[in-house]
Parts: C-alpha cells; structure tokens; sequence
C-alpha cells in the first residue's frame, strides 16, 4: 500500500526509491517491485487504485472497530482467555476468544444436581 500511495503521489513518476516503503519480508523482491511499477499509469488507472485503496483503508477501520467490541465483550472472560494463551500455539487474543465463545468458559466442570 505504500508502493501504491506513492504511486497516486504523481502517477506519472515511477522511478522513486521502493526499499523505503516495503517490509522487510519484501526486500528480497525488489527488482520485482520495481519491474512491477515500471509503466505508465493513466489518470483513468489512478482514480480506480484511489478508490480501491480507500476502500481498503475503510475495511481497515471497520476490522479496527470490530477488533476493539470483540475485545470489550470478551473482558470478563480475561482470565479464561490468559489461560487458553498458555497453551503452545496459541499467540493470538482472538483464537483465544474463539475457542472461548465456541465451548464457553464451564468446560470440564460437573453441573451441580
């Protein structure tokens, strides 16, 4: 996406520095990236990757929002969740917070008779 914003920055220059903008699991790709950008891009094609590219920045915040209520409805469950990270492979909050919603948090308890 940095590669893009850059790109929409002046459409008709494409020879700028990409190591700057890429992460570092892309350093080994350069001369693809590069080979990727070289061309000309309409303003007709600029237009369409501004709206793409803004679309994507909407989804983004719609995911961000969506992250922060999961993350608020699934505070009384800290504990049971801190746990669940114990476990080997689990690295993330939100498989925790599956694996939550999915069994509960009353798993191996005996309902009193």
């Amino acid at each position: 996406m940095n590669i893009v914003g850059k790109l929409l920055e002046d459409p008709t220059n494409s020879n700028f520095k990409i190591e700057p903008l890429i992460h570092g699991s892309m350093k080994g790709k350069i001369s693809d990236l590069k080979f990727a950008i070289d061309g000309f891009i309409t303003p007709e094609q600029a237009r369409k990757l501004s709206v793409i590219k803004q679309h994507y920045e909407n989804l983004k915040a719609c995911k961000a929002d969506l992250e922060k209520l999961i993350l608020s409805l699934a505070e009384p469950y800290t504990e049971e969740i801190s746990l669940i990270l114990t476990v080997p492979s689990f690295k993330n909050t939100f498989s925790s917070i599956a694996v939550v919603s999915e069994i509960g948090v009353h798993y191996g308890s005996v309902p009193d008779s």
